[in-house]
Order: structure tokens, then sequence, then C-alpha cells
């Protein structure tokens, strides 16, 4: 908001002698996107707030962040607008049927705004539509962490990130509770070992086929020079060599039960009946190239499971894949801390905000949350907390502004 920024504001205009500032301000609404507290309770005011005053300084502040109202979800916000005209005593101006004009003013965003006005204007009734929604809320799901097993069925629709600080933590959990047989990981590691063994030869040949080339560049004029001709020889052998191995790579497959929303996997938890749910679609190529580079195997077989984790890797071309993957939609999920949600443009359908993620601000947990439903406004959408002392610290008034104070101090007077 721009009064938050005030000494940065008053900094320009003092410096370029200009009064020539517009605020820009942008609060798509169209589409909802749900917000699930950790017992996968939907999150909107009139669950939080037990008090009309607490829920006051919330709507003062709704109304100055009104992107926030993408994550009201329409359907408990209608039951709630058809509880309140029918059972509380409102002016006939704010009844449904008065309220709007026509049904054509009626608009997910209208709904969202009424839904606002409403809860304006409870006062001494507003504690008892409080505890009345209270004890009859519903769960949208029982369960949402099981995100490798039981639960993956209610990722649809498109990739899921899951934003954590210690994303190897996480990694490792879905990798523990994917409750792979020892056998099936015995058989998957000692293919991996095999091919790394195969990985270390090949390096040390295309090292030493880089050597012999920048040797037989050096001074040399003559093509009839015997000295280039042992190397072309040389280099003919070790370049033969280097295909025989890689020959040799094994291929390694997980038992499709084991990969999250395929159909083996959803057969196994009983949940074929939902066809939307999201499956990764990782090529034999894709999963050859992963089987070559130079990272752990847990790594490996949580790619495989259509799992990838951005941490800080020595192979750049680990990376590189990951970032393929996750541009064309082919991971089932992606693991990563909260700078990856700055300079990236992915498309996900649900997100996680981890449980040591209780120190985000205000303004990084919008843009977390920015993260999802960026495209296609059929598909089904979800953020879900790991934490939820997040939940006030969305719907209130921030304390602390760092990314304003960061403002104000680099560019104010």
């Amino acid at each position: 908001q721009s009064e938050d920024i005030g000494p940065c504001l008053h900094s320009f205009i003092s410096t370029f002698n200009s009064t020539n500032i517009h605020n820009i301000v942008s609060h798509d609404c169209t589409r909802t996107i749900p917000i699930l507290d950790t017992k996968g309770y939907v999150v909107l005011p009139h669950y939080i707030f037990s008090t009309a005053k607490e829920l006051k300084k919330s709507l003062r502040h709704i109304k100055k962040y009104k992107t926030l109202l993408r994550h009201f979800e329409l359907k408990e916000i209608s039951e709630f607008i058809i509880y309140v005209n029918k059972k509380i005593d409102i002016s006939t101006s704010l009844k449904i049927g008065n309220y709007f004009d026509d049904i054509k003013d009626i608009t997910s965003i209208s709904i969202k705004e009424y839904y606002l006005k409403l809860l304006s204007v409870l006062k001494e009734n507003y504690e008892k539509v409080y505890q009345y929604f209270n004890t009859k809320r519903m769960k949208m799901f029982d369960s949402t962490i099981k995100i490798t097993t039981a639960d993956s069925y209610t990722l649809t629709d498109g990739p899921t990130i899951y934003l954590a600080d210690n994303v190897e933590k996480i990694a490792k959990y879905c990798l523990l509770m994917a409750k792979l047989p020892q056998e099936t990981l015995d058989s998957v590691m000692k293919n991996i070992n095999f091919n790394d063994k195969i990985r270390h030869e090949v390096d040390k040949i295309e090292k030493e086929l880089s050597k012999n080339t920048d040797v037989s560049k050096e001074g040399v004029t003559d093509k009839k020079d015997t000295r280039v001709k042992k190397m072309d020889g040389k280099e003919q052998q070790l370049s033969q060599k280097c295909e025989f191995l890689r020959g040799q790579i094994r291929n390694i497959q997980l038992p499709n039960q084991y990969i999250p929303n395929s159909w083996a996997h959803l057969e196994k938890w009983n949940k074929t009946q939902y066809k939307t749910a999201f499956k990764s679609t990782i090529g034999d190529g894709i999963v050859e190239r992963i089987m070559l580079l130079d990272v752990g195997p847990i790594w490996k077989i949580l790619l495989m499971m259509g799992i990838g984790v951005f941490t800080k890797y020595k192979c750049v071309e680990y990376v590189t894949i990951m970032k393929e993957l996750a541009y064309k939609q082919q991971l089932y999920m992606i693991i990563a801390s909260t700078d990856y949600i700055y300079g990236t443009n992915y498309q996900f359908c649900h997100g996680y905000i981890g449980k040591d993620l209780g120190n985000l601000t205000q303004e990084k947990l919008i843009q977390a949350f920015g993260r999802v439903g960026r495209k296609n406004t059929m598909a089904n959408y979800s953020l879900r907390l790991r934490n939820d002392d997040l939940i006030l610290r969305l719907f209130s008034k921030s304390k602390n502004n760092t990314e304003v104070d960061n403002m104000n101090r680099l560019f104010g007077l």
C-alpha cells in the first residue's frame, strides 16, 4: 500500500521534483483457491475470529488487500449468506433479493464482496453466527499430509509445490512415508550403485578424451603427423569403450504402485474413482539421464516417483532437468525453499506451506500463495498450511513489514 512506503515516495518526489505517482491495484478474484488449516478445514474470517471486535479489525485489513478474496471458498461463503439471510435480522436493503438488482450482477467477485458486507453489519449477532458455523464445520479432506500414499488423490489437475525451510527433511519424509519394501529398495540401490560405477568410468574416459583432444590440437599443421594418427586411434578406442559402458547402464523403474496417482497406486489406496488425480509423466530417457548424474540415491528415487527437490546440488545438470520437468508440468510435486517463489512462473494447482516457515512475513506469505492457481480457472486449487499460526498473520494487519521497511530504508530520505 502507498501509505506504507511514505518515506520512499517522499524521497522520489524530492529527488525528481515530480508528483507523478500512480497506484496499480490488482486483485483477480474470479478463481477460488481455498486455504486449508492443519486439520483440513477451510479457513474463512467467520471461522477464525470469535468476537465482532476482532472481526472488524480483520475486515479493515482485507478491504485493503482484496487479493485475499481469491482464497474465500464459494461454497462455504454461500452457506454463510443463506444462514444470515434466513436466521439473522438484517436490514431489508441487505437481503440478497434486494442487494442484487439482476441475476447478471451475481458473480464470484460480487458474492465475496457481499459476504464482506454481511460480516461488517453483524455486531451483537456475530457471536451467535460464529458459534453456529464452528459447530457444523466440515473438513474438506480428512487428511492431506500423506502425500505419497493415501492422500495423493487430493492433489488434482496439475503439479503441487511444497515450500519449506528444511527441504531435505520433507523429501526424506516423503520417501519414508511411501514405505517402499526393503527388497524393492535393495534392488533399486543395487542398480543405482552399479550405474554409479559406470558413471565414474565414463567420467574418467571423457576427461581423458578431452585431454587428448587438447594435446592433438597443439601446434599440429601436418595432417600426416604420426602423433595425430596415434591420438586419433586412441580417441576412437576410448570413444568405443565409452559407448560400450553407456550401453551397460541398467534401466531402473519403481513398481507403479509406489508412483503417486498412477492407476496401480490409486488402486492400492482404493481411490480409482478420482479421475483428476495428477500423476507425473517422466519418460525413460529422463530417468536414464538422471541415473548417470552425480547426485545421491535418495534424489534419484524421489524423481522416479515424480518428486523434484530444489536444494543445493553440485550437479548443475540435475537442477536443469528438474527445471525442465517443472516447466513442462511433468513432475507430481516440487519441494523447495521460499527463495524459489521469486523469479519463477511455473504453474501449480496445490501448495503446502511447511511447519518450519512460521517466521514468514505477511508479504512473503502472500507471494508464496501466488504460485498457485495462475492459469486455468476451471481446475481445482488449494493451499494447505502446516502451521496454523500463519492464519492470523494473513488475515490481520501486519506489525512486521520487513519488505516495506527495507524499501523505506533503501530509497527513503
